[in-house]
């Protein structure tokens, strides 16, 4: 009756749109590196098909970055959507790592984006990325960085000359910089020393160049105020191959603390006398939609206004859609249509056998689901986070989801979704979006796991006593049976017999 109910409930939130669809990457077409900083010839606004191009998978929050100039030649030929349906927020930046200030974004601009040829003026580097949900964010996970690769080059091309800059560093407590979310990053000038906290790791986003254009060495320390010196990070610090082996890599590292360094000791200041960062302005990238479009003059990053919002259904937290309304939002920011859970249909057989299949059940994010009773499960819907991102799927060797006991987490396996998840060797599993709460974690599990697990002992106690009560009662009738017997024959032997003389 209760897994009924559960499913006449879910039938509202398996109808909305949300649940139809999965968090889908971005397909990019790269065209030959452009000699230029803007657009000046018109035969070159087309990305036309004849050019040598290649083409790269990207999915979202991945870091694709280039090191020359980004004019008529990067078109997305497949726009990438979020777990709730909306189309993710392309950001573009002046640095390669993600981080600053953005030169565009495509919630700023009122066209689409697929298979238009961009853009029309760039800085000498430049980086992407595609976001759901939090788009403020500049954390990037290591691995998630994409050098991108364009065909070589008809025409000479020039490499620009590297201009001073700060260094990105972001320190992790973990050995391989490595946890469920990636940390900001810091903004680290050079000769400027960054106490660690004894990190056990570092991972540089990108590192400080110096003011006569050479490249930063990264020095660690043993202790917080850089004075204690345990030497470079990378390979040798007077190669070339410098650069290429800190940039957007992770160094294992038991440091006090670390600096870019360019300048003598005494140039040093510590970090925490540094005003606070604040992101330089930069040049709008110009999306060309018309080849007779003038250049305007250079903007600079405008403020946030206001403007009306898409009609789309309003979907709660409940599964519910309210009447479709029409709402005025920042520019910018992205809708939140509240956490939703996944749904998922488990087996009690190995290869979801149907003759002993289990209703469909949905389950909230950021929730522990016992299924060591279970033997194969299938995620017919991802769970959706509250920012519109699609939830992480977690699975553990042991009930309780305890961290220790973690076999994987990320995407959903396509096995759980095309095919037949095997969890002979799964005891529980999470949709996770912030981490599960302490209430979920150990041996008390899902409260619909405990209800079940109680309720089978409960059955199987009763049981056992209504065998002992029918057991007992079936030999009470049989010794009263052998008693009357036995009484009888007594009876007989003492009883009068017919004839006899009475004294």
């Amino acid at each position: 009756m209760v897994q009924m109910l559960l499913l006449l409930g879910a039938l509202p939130l398996l109808a909305s749109p949300a649940y139809a669809r999965y968090q889908t990457g971005a397909r990019i077409s790269l065209f030959e590196a452009s000699t230029t900083k803007e657009a000046s010839a018109l035969t070159n606004l087309d990305c036309d098909a004849s050019k040598p191009s290649t083409s790269v998978g990207l999915q979202i929050n991945d870091c694709l970055w280039g090191d020359y100039n980004l004019v008529n030649n990067f078109k997305i030929t497949q726009y990438p959507k979020c777990a709730n349906g909306h189309d993710a927020v392309a950001l573009f930046y002046a640095t390669t790592s993600c981080t600053g200030n953005p030169t565009f974004r495509s919630d700023k601009y009122m066209g689409d984006l697929e298979d238009k040829c961009l853009f029309g003026s760039s800085s000498e580097k430049w980086s992407m990325v595609f976001r759901c949900g939090n788009t403020e964010t500049q954390a990037i996970e290591r691995r998630r960085f994409m050098q991108s690769v364009p065909p070589p080059s008809t025409k000479k091309t020039f490499k620009a000359k590297p201009k001073a800059m700060d260094g990105i560093v972001a320190p992790y407590y973990s050995f391989d910089c490595s946890i469920y979310r990636p940390k900001e990053p810091t903004y680290l000038p050079a000769d400027a020393c960054l106490p660690l906290d004894k990190s056990h790791s570092l991972l540089i986003h990108e590192p400080a160049v110096c003011g006569d254009g050479r490249v930063a060495l990264v020095n660690t320390y043993d202790d917080e105020e850089c004075t204690e010196s345990r030497g470079w990070l990378g390979t040798d610090a007077f190669s070339d191959a410098y650069y290429p082996s800190i940039n957007k890599n992770c160094h294992t590292t038991n440091a006090g603390s670390m600096m870019f360094q360019c300048g003598k000791k005494e140039d040093m200041v510590m970090f925490k006398d540094l005003p606070e960062q604040k992101f330089k302005k930069v040049e709008q990238l110009r999306v060309i939609d018309n080849v007779r479009q003038v250049r305007p003059k250079p903007k600079f990053s405008s403020p946030i206004v206001a403007k009306p919002e898409k009609e789309v259904p309003i979907v709660d937290g409940h599964g519910s859609t309210s009447a479709i309304e029409k709402t005025y939002k920042k520019e910018g920011s992205t809708s939140r249509i509240g956490a939703q859970g996944g749904t998922l249909q488990p087996f009690y057989l190995d290869n979801c056998k149907n003759d002993r299949a289990v209703a469909p059940v949905i389950k909230p994010v950021d929730t522990c689901v016992w299924t060591f009773m279970w033997k194969s499960l299938r995620v017919k819907s991802p769970a959706v986070c509250p920012n519109g991102t699609q939830a992480l799927f977690a699975t553990y060797s042991r009930p309780g989801c305890k961290a220790a006991e973690l076999t994987s987490i990320g995407k959903i396996p396509e096995a759980f979704t095309s095919g037949c998840g095997d969890i002979n060797n799964i005891d529980s599993v999470a949709f996770i979006c912030e981490g599960l709460p302490a209430s979920e974690i150990g041996n008390k599990g899902s409260i619909g796991g405990l209800i079940k697990t109680l309720l089978i002992i409960l059955l199987f106690v009763v049981l056992m006593i209504g065998l002992s009560i029918l057991s007992c009662c079936l030999r009470g009738a049989a010794m009263m049976q052998q008693a009357n017997l036995l009484w009888e024959r007594i009876s007989s032997l003492f009883g009068k017999k017919e004839g006899e003389i009475q004294l």
